[in-house]
């Protein structure tokens, strides 16, 4: 069997969504024939944790490496540092006031303070706030690979330091390196204007650059991901670029639940988080349509956001519930563990799918959805995500801002679940399948 050194920021027990294609494909590479020696972050470093994932890699060997803060986090500390001993030198002073620190006022000619503060930001935290784990996993990284034999370096990104410690790896110790893209590598793509420079931008581009030349196989989980890297770097060699896309592990799922035709409600639900513009704005408006010209009784309506769902676009979800009039059928819940989240997938009659801004990449929750059977409405433009919901032929794909499609839609799936119409997915959902999904890693692996 052979070994490999499976270096995956996100891992269980984290809850991270980005944490279960790892350890989907670390649970069954060794029925492949590999042996993965998974390296990760210390559990004291998980802002939040899902110990039920553990039941998945309770036989893979974990090593944890530290996570030491950044250059900027260093310099924010020394900031509070400075400023705590300044209040207690003020407090220390022997009045009988309470002395309050007020730091002196700087006046920002020409924004150059916010250049400066801009160019720092930009550099200091390059290619990602993750960057403190680079030293502590190559250190522990290059320690297993020597004393295991190991002899292939596979990496989990986002975040994209992760790359960069298997691209380091593979330099120092000379083994094969694969790359794993969860999401699309465009580094400078994913932050925001204002921590971004030219100088930054440049060396990111440089860096995405030597992790393709660097490594033996890029993985993408899309086909027009793949296809955009091949064409961004025609000099390499085309079959460098793979694709293996998300999937679902039926053992997860508790087939008894799977029955809901008797319910007496129209359930939509959306599980996971709203950003990347994803909003419920325009779904809420059309569905409060709906009730209003009674074609949708709003008793007979619940609408389920779970997750980091509170606010969109930095408006809270409780302002657009009441703006549209739906108090009472909307439900609004915290995250919740994973096989509880899949529970509620079966329990809906609707799943709700965001993906209005993501031509190269589908959300990883579609395909649970897919495997859900329920109807799925798709909010998303031409891309990957409408083309794997019309090719299954699992749901309806809307324009996520035509409030008018929307609505149509809705009212479409509500005849649907109202004649007990059932869904029939025209597709084989067995390529999905994350054992399946780790066969095809496998085969890449061995070439």
């Amino acid at each position: 069997m052979k070994k490999l050194l499976f270096i995956a920021y996100h891992f269980p027990p984290d809850a991270e969504v980005g944490g279960i294609r790892a350890a989907k494909f670390a649970k069954y590479l060794s029925e492949f024939g590999y042996e993965p020696y998974v390296l990760t972050i210390k559990e004291k470093n998980i802002r939040q944790k899902d110990e039920n994932r553990l039941a998945d890699v309770q036989k893979i060997k974990i090593f944890r490496a530290a996570l030491w803060p950044n250059i900027m986090e260093i310099l924010l500390m020394l900031r509070n540092l400075v400023f705590l001993r300044t209040v207690i030198k003020g407090s220390g002073s022997g009045s009988n006031t309470t002395d309050v620190y007020h730091p002196p006022e700087v006046k920002n000619t020409s924004g150059f303070i916010s250049y400066i503060k801009r160019f720092l930001d930009s550099i200091l935290e390059l290619p990602d706030t993750m960057i403190g784990w680079l030293i502590p996993a190559v250190w522990m990284g290059y320690w297993l690979i020597k004393k295991e034999g190991i002899e292939i370096v596979l990496t989990s990104s986002p975040p994209s330091t992760v790359s960069i410690i298997g691209l380091v790896l593979s330099k120092l110790t000379g083994v094969k390196l694969v790359t794993d893209l969860r999401d699309p590598l465009e580094l400078h793509e994913r932050k925001h204007a204002s921590r971004r420079t030219i100088l930054s931008d440049t060396i990111e581009k440089w860096i995405e650059k030597r992790i393709m030349y660097g490594s033996g196989k890029i993985i993408s989980t899309t086909v027009q991901y793949a296809e955009l890297l091949r064409s961004c770097y025609p000099e390499l060699p085309i079959d460098r670029f793979c694709t293996i896309s998300n999937g679902f592990d039926s053992n997860d799922y508790n087939l008894s639940d799977t029955n809901n035709d008797e319910s007496d409600s129209f359930i939509l639900t959306y599980l996971g988080t709203f950003y990347y513009g994803r909003t419920p704005k325009e779904v809420l408006e059309a569905i409060s349509q709906l009730c209003k010209e009674n074609i949708i009784p709003i008793n007979k309506l619940k609408v389920n956001f779970v997750g980091d769902v509170r606010y969109a676009e930095g408006v809270p979800i409780d302002e657009l519930v009441k703006k549209y009039n739906l108090n009472g059928c909307i439900n609004i819940s915290n995250k919740i563990p994973y096989k509880e989240s899949l529970a509620q997938m079966q329990k809906a009659v609707v799943l709700l799918l965001f993906a209005p801004e993501q031509y190269y990449a589908i959300p990883a929750k579609a395909y649970e959805y897919l495997f859900a059977g329920r109807y799925i409405l798709c909010f998303a433009k031409d891309g990957a995500t409408a083309d794997l919901i019309r090719k299954t032929k699992s749901g309806i794909v809307v324009d996520p801002y035509d409030v008018r499609e929307i609505k149509d839609a809705v009212k479409k799936l509500y005849l649907f679940w109202e004649s007990r119409k059932k869904l029939t997915i025209d597709k084989d959902l067995i390529l999905y399948e994350r054992r399946e999904l780790t066969r095809r890693l496998s085969q890449i692996l061995d070439v």
